[in-house]
C-alpha cells in the first residue's frame, strides 16, 4: 500500500509534529538529568517520574506513527466496510494508545508535585495541598483508564463496529475526564504562584519561576479545546485533531516538569551582570564605614518590615531550582579585594543565606 499520509494535510501535520516532538522531549528530559547531576543532587523521585512520563509519551508516539500510515487519510467508516481487517488493526492500536495519555499525565504531574514537595513541603499547609491534589490525580488516572478500556460493551466492538453491543459517545467520556485534568493543571499553577510568593526572592526571579510553572496552564487550556473538538461531525477530523492537541499537551507537560530545575546548566553570569557587580563593590567600599554603623538599626527595620509567612526553606530543598536568588540573604566578601574583613547582611530567620562570588572584569 502506498504511503499517503501526506495526502491529508491534517494527517501529514500530525505525523510531522510527532517526529519533531519526540526528540524534543528526549532532549528536555536529558537536560533535566544533566542539571540534577551538576547541582550535586542525586536523582530523586521527581526525576524518575519525569523519565517515566517521557517513556510513556514515546511509546504512545511510536504507536501513533504506526497508526497514521494504516488509516492513510481514509474515512474510517468507509474503511470499516471495505477493509474490516485493516480497520480492526487500526482500532486495536488506537485502543492501546488511548491508555498512554492518562499514564503520561500521571507521571508528569507526579514529577511536578514531588518537586513542589521537595521545595515547599516543610510548610504543612502546602504539604497537605500537594497530597490532596495527588490523591485526586490518582483517582482521575484510574477513572480515565477504566472509562477508556470499557468504552464499548463488549470491548471488541471498539474495533468491530458491526457486531452487537454498544459504545459510549466519546463526548460523554471526554467532558468529565478532560475537565478534571484541566482543573488539576490550573490548581497546580495556582498553588505554585501562591508558594512562590512566600519565598524571599527578587521580584524578577519570582516572575521567571511563575512563567515556568505557568506552562501548566497551557496544558489545562488544551484540555478544554479537546472537549470542543469532540462535537464535530467528521470522525477523521476528530481522531487526527485530538491526537495533535494531545501530543502538544503531553509535550508541554514534560517541559513544565523539567524546565524549573535547569539553573545549573544555564549560561554563567553575563557581561552586564558582572558590570553591575563591579558597581556594587565600589559602592560597598565607599559606604563600608556607614554600613557598619547602621547595621543594628537596619536589622531592626528589616525584622519589622519583613512579610509574614515566608517559606521555611533549607538550601538542600532548593538545589537545582531555576534562579533561586534571595535578595535579603547575600554575603559580600571584600577580603578578596584587599579590604580585609567582610560585610554581611543580616537576614531573617528561615530565609536562605547564599555565599556569592563576584567576577571582576
Amino acid at each position: 500500500m502506498a504511503f499517503l499520509v501526506f495526502e491529508s494535510s491534517l494527517d501529514g501535520a500530525y505525523f510531522t509534529l510527532v517526529l519533531i516532538f519526540m526528540p524534543l522531549c528526549i532532549v528536555v528530559t536529558g537536560l533535566r538529568f544533566l542539571a540534577t547531576k551538576r547541582s550535586g543532587r542525586k536523582p530523586g523521585m521527581e526525576d524518575w517520574f519525569a523519565l517515566l512520563a517521557l517513556a510513556s509519551y514515546l511509546v504512545g508516539s511510536i504507536i501513533t506513527e504506526i497508526t497514521l500510515p494504516i488509516i492513510n487519510g481514509e474515512n474510517q467508516l468507509v474503511m470499516a466496510v471495505q477493509d474490516p481487517e485493516r480497520f480492526a488493526h487500526f482500532r486495536k492500536l488506537t485502543y492501546t494508545n488511548i491508555m498512554f495519555f492518562p499514564i503520561q499525565m500521571f507521571f508528569s504531574k507526579l514529577s511536578i508535585m514531588t518537586l513542589y514537595y521537595r521545595i515547599f513541603g516543610v510548610n504543612r499547609t502546602y504539604a497537605r495541598c500537594i497530597y490532596a491534589l495527588g490523591i485526586i490525580h490518582v483517582v482521575w488516572v484510574i477513572w480515565t483508564i477504566l472509562f477508556g478500556a470499557l468504552e464499548c460493551n463488549p470491548v471488541r466492538k471498539f474495533w468491530m463496529p458491526f457486531i452487537d453491543g454498544k459504545c459510549l459517545p466519546s463526548g460523554i467520556i471526554a467532558v468529565p475526564t478532560e475537565t478534571v485534568n484541566s482543573l488539576l493543571d490550573f490548581a497546580l499553577v495556582f498553588l505554585a504562584m501562591h508558594m512562590i510568593q512566600s519565598i524571599n526572592m527578587t521580584r524578577a526571579t519570582k516572575w521567571k519561576l511563575r512563567a515556568l510553572f505557568g506552562v501548566g496552564a497551557i496544558v489545562g487550556i488544551i484540555g478544554f479545546i479537546k472537549i470542543g473538538i469532540q462535537y464535530t461531525t467528521s470522525s477523521l477530523y476528530i481522531f487526527t485533531s485530538l491526537g495533535i492537541w494531545a501530543n502538544i499537551q503531553m509535550t508541554a507537560a514534560i517541559i513544565c516538569c523539567c524546565a524549573p530545575v535547569y539553573k545549573p546548566i544555564l549560561p554563567e553570569t553575563g557581561f552586564w551582570n558582572r558590570l553591575a557587580s563591579r558597581i556594587s563593590i565600589s559602592r560597598l567600599r565607599s559606604n563600608r564605614g556607614s554600613s557598619r554603623g547602621s547595621s543594628t538599626k537596619s536589622q531592626r527595620h528589616k525584622n519589622d518590615s519583613q512579610p509574614e509567612g515566608w517559606a521555611q526553606l533549607d538550601e538542600s530543598s532548593m538545589k537545582g531550582l531555576a534562579w533561586p536568588e534571595p535578595h535579603l540573604a547575600e554575603t559580600y566578601a571584600l577580603s578578596d579585594y584587599g579590604q580585609g574583613g567582610t560585610i554581611e547582611s543580616n537576614h531573617p530567620r528561615g530565609t536562605i543565606k547564599v555565599q556569592r562570588s563576584v567576577d571582576v572584569v
